[in-house]
């Protein structure tokens, strides 16, 4: 596994002073709570899950409703326990308010960085702090700059409405730093920059009055590629946190849906799948950007790509680039454009595949280029001190459920560690047995239960 580019614990430790520091509060909205259903159904990630249209309606209407009713009885029985007033006689108000945020951080290189964020919570409309009895760490399933938590409500956002405060990051090359390193799959390095986002979304609510009740704890929450991140955040958390950063995000427990996690699996199972589309611009461009020299086996990232690739230019705010340019500025929806409908054959350089369009295990390039993937994906003897909540089914079309189940196995004997088939007969009618009906399965589960046990408890 690459650490911040190979920086040792010391020298991550070193940075810390100013990492996680609040640069700036960029804007901010206020909801009421049927407002915030409203802003989920039509944000940008709502759409491109399928969720819009009449199924956003069901999922949100119906649901958050209920969860309306839940929440204010929730925090008005909290509030009037609080004030000393019974509850009969306790008639206030309340509403969400979320804001977008930059914060200083370290990228993929080891260096400073500016990344951007989210945090949306529950306020009071009446003179007096507002205490928050948990915060949600969401990882974000995107690979498109406009449905990033800084440019788009996400649906994580109805948290706030189980009195918890919602902290969103976009990820390095994402949001504010949209077009410089994508680090893909450097999982501890995106775990360190939750860390960070977490801190500051902690300044922001302190800026506007809202405080920490004193048991409060924190959980995180992963969908697609946003489960790996939840987990980086998780190892992050044991080996790497200082005390102080560990006592300040209390880290309680991870659920994750549908996520990458061996990344050198996934190649092994896309050699079987030969349909599968975007393997180009999740193994090659990462490694382009996050992978040190020493561990390519003596060969430069641009010999794992094909001729074609090498030549083929690609647009990008008004100018030309080549491919290979555009992966190495962090270019990634270009590049995902650009390697789109292409099978793994067309996606290797011509003498790593056999005819038949295969991997070639006999050649030594392709070899070099497993092991560099191995070693991306190493999550050591790392044993969780938390409890993660794993969800998969086996009818994903994009992370394949085997590889899945083999990251559980590996964690297993930790004792924390939590595995469920995942299923739901009404999402499956809908959008079919895909990657996305399954995400979506989860991401609805919330709108119900804010505890991960109990989300995995109640999941299908």
């Amino acid at each position: 596994m690459v650490l911040l580019a190979s920086c040792s614990k010391e020298d991550s430790i070193s940075l810390q002073n100013d990492s996680g520091k609040l640069v700036s509060i960029d804007s901010e909205e206020s909801y009421t709570p049927r407002e915030l259903a409203s802003a989920i159904a039509n944000s940008t990630f709502s759409k491109l899950a399928g969720l819009g249209g009449s199924a956003s309606g069901m999922i949100t209407e119906s649901r958050l409703r209920l969860l309306e009713d839940k929440a204010r009885y929730h925090l008005d029985t909290l509030y009037a326990h609080r004030e000393g007033v019974p509850l009969l006689f306790y008639k206030r108000s309340w509403h969400i308010e979320s804001y977008t945020f930059k914060y200083l951080s370290v990228s993929s290189t080891g260096s400073p960085v500016i990344l951007s964020g989210r945090v949306t919570m529950p306020m009071n409309d009446y003179d007096a702090p507002h205490q928050v009895n948990s915060l949600s760490l969401c990882s974000h399933p995107m690979e498109i700059n406009d449905g990033v938590p800084s440019n788009s409500l996400q649906p994580n956002a109805v948290r706030a409405l189980f009195n918890s405060a919602v902290i969103e990051p976009d990820y390095q090359g994402y949001g504010a730093n949209f077009g410089s390193v994508y680090p893909g799959l450097s999982f501890l390095t995106l775990g360190r920059q939750m860390m960070d986002c977490a801190k500051a979304a902690i300044e922001v609510m302190r800026e506007h009055g809202v405080t920490l009740a004193s048991d409060y704890y924190s959980t995180a929450w992963g969908y697609s590629a946003g489960a790996p991140a939840s987990i980086g955040l998780a190892r992050y958390y044991d080996e790497y946190a200082t005390s102080a950063d560990r006592e300040l995000l209390r880290l309680k427990a991870v659920s994750t849906s549908c996520g990458d996690y061996l990344v050198d699996e996934m190649l092994l199972y896309f050699d079987k799948d030969l349909s599968y589309n975007a393997a180009l611009s999740r193994f090659i461009m990462p490694m382009l950007l996050a992978v040190p020299l020493s561990t390519l086996g003596g060969y430069e990232v641009k010999d794992f790509m094909p001729s074609w690739a090498m030549q083929t230019k690609v647009e990008y705010g008004g100018m030309s680039y080549t491919l290979y340019d555009a992966m190495s500025r962090g270019m990634f929806d270009v590049v995902l454009e650009a390697y789109s409908d292409r099978q793994l054959k067309d996606i290797l350089a011509e003498d790593m595949c056999t005819d038949d369009g295969h991997l070639d295990f006999n050649n030594l390039k392709t070899l070099a280029f497993i092991n560099a993937l191995h070693k991306l994906s190493d999550w050591g003897d790392w044993m969780p001190s938390m409890h993660i909540y794993m969800t998969h089914g086996r009818g994903d079309d994009r992370m394949p459920y085997e590889q899945a189940r083999l990251f559980y196995a590996m964690k297993a004997a930790s004792g924390k560690m939590h595995f469920k088939d995942l299923k739901n007969p009404v999402t499956s009618l809908l959008m079919g047995e895909t990657h996305a009906a399954l995400c979506t399965t989860m991401m609805i589960a919330p709108l119900k239960y804010e505890d991960p046990a109990k989300v995995f408890e109640m999941a299908n």
